[in-house]
């Protein structure tokens, strides 16, 4: 009975609806058997929306009747949803979802697939023949062919190819200023080959029926102006660190913190960077600090090296790009650490001694009792400002912290204070 309930408060939160303006929907949970994480664009277009929802529930079920058929003998289970969204011309709006599962029930990890081309302006969900000329069908279908023999030359099982191709409407497909982008799902056309298909083929190489305006604006990011900081090495400190963002409750929380004349360090997800730009951007300007959490939340001690390497890449980059502040931190994804993650990363790792548990229950009282007993001067504490009740819990816990003389300072600078503290002994 208690995994029904959790498996419904689940999807509660996937189907929940919030009056703030939410821009991507996140879900990150953990038990000793799976690890879950789930991100996806908030459109706000009713129809593409409801899609979304349920295609993403749809996935999280089937991985759940998988595990749950071979309750006994599931372990180190891994789902994770991650997307690209973009808006072409303001009115044509692309959605890729990837769904990768991998547990020790499957002799390979699973990627998935759902791509949606959807146009604001007309209401409704656009297939490849919306979109390109039916004279152009064959032409094209032949350019996907060789495009994918090319870059799947010893993979592709070439009867399956031409099959799929042959339903033209049912291909994968998105598109920007430029290219035209056509995805295929491994195990439909491929024979040892796990990851999502992709290729590209230029706009002028088609014939569409459609309109859209040649070149890509690269939007510019005016430098930050920062806020200076003055902090007491002689003072009692503690770190509050903020996983999993940004989201549409961040603002609240640096509204707490800047009331609280404090600062904190938010580990965050890179493909949530861009949509939340102007939440990434006042970070910086009040003080506090970014560290890296991943692009999309998988498992970094699962994954391989080269995909550790692109996780952190990713992020790092994008929260450059807009911020123009380059992290120098990494929180590992759900606290996992290993040897080798600790020899890949060049990012300091940061871990925490304070865990309020904020994911877990809903009980403040007990939270806050818990959290104020475990923390002492230099504790890091970590809370997730994906969670609506840590508004609530971070303005508890700075006041009652404050009377207790605590300042409240970045993981970067609770370092200084240490080095300096140490160095003065």
């Amino acid at each position: 009975m208690k995994k029904v309930l959790c498996l419904f408060a689940f999807l509660l939160l996937i189907t929940g609806c919030n009056k703030q303006e939410n821009k991507v929907k996140t879900i990150v949970q953990k038990n000793n058997q799976m690890k879950i994480a789930i991100n996806y664009p908030i459109t706000k277009e009713k129809r593409l929306d409801q899609k979304i929802q349920k295609d993403v529930k749809m996935r999280y079920q089937n991985f759940l009747e998988q595990q749950k058929e071979f309750v006994a003998i599931a372990k180190d289970a891994e789902f994770n949803i991650d997307y690209t969204y973009d808006i072409i011309d303001q009115r044509y709006m692309m959605v890729v979802l990837k769904t990768f599962s991998n547990s020790n029930l499957l002799s390979s990890p699973m990627n998935d697939l759902d791509t949606y081309v959807f146009d604001k302006k007309k209401n409704k969900f656009l297939t490849l023949s919306d979109v390109i000329s039916p004279t152009e069908n064959k032409k094209v279908i032949s350019m996907i062919l060789n495009k994918l023999k090319k870059q799947y030359p010893d993979c592709l099982l070439i009867d399956r190819v031409k099959k799929l191709l042959n339903q033209f409407t049912k291909i994968h497909f998105t598109f920007d200023e430029e290219q035209f982008y056509f995805y295929f799902e491994p195990y439909e056309i491929s024979a040892g080959y796990f990851d999502i298909m992709m290729i590209s083929i230029p706009i002028e190489n088609l014939g569409l029926t459609i309109d859209i305006n040649e070149g890509k604006v690269e939007k510019e990011w005016k430098k930050i102006e920062t806020t200076t900081r003055v902090i007491d090495p002689n003072q009692k400190s503690v770190a509050l660190t903020f996983d999993d963002g940004p989201s549409v409750y961040t603002n609240e929380l640096l509204n707490i913190l800047k009331k609280y004349d404090a600062s904190g360090t938010f580990f965050v997800i890179g493909n949530k960077v861009e949509i939340y730009s102007d939440t990434m951007r006042r970070m910086v300007q009040e003080g506090n600090e970014i560290g890296n959490h991943s692009y999309n939340h998988k498992w970094l001690t699962k994954v391989s090296e080269q995909e550790f390497l692109d996780q952190i890449n990713q992020t790092q980059q994008v929260i450059k790009k807009v911020t123009g502040f380059t992290p120098r931190l990494l929180r590992p994804t759900y606290g996992a650490m290993n040897q080798s993650l600790r020899k890949r990363s060049e990012l300091k790792i940061v871990m925490w001694d304070v865990d309020t548990r904020d994911w877990e229950s809903h009980d403040i009282d007990h939270i806050l009792k818990k959290t104020i007993q475990n923390t002492k001067d230099g504790s890091i504490i970590l809370m997730h400002d994906t969670k609506k009740q840590t508004i609530t819990i971070l303005e508890r816990l700075l006041k009652e912290l404050k009377q207790d003389d605590y300042q409240f300072v970045t993981v970067s600078e609770l370092d200084k204070i240490k080095q300096l503290q140490k160095y003065e002994k």
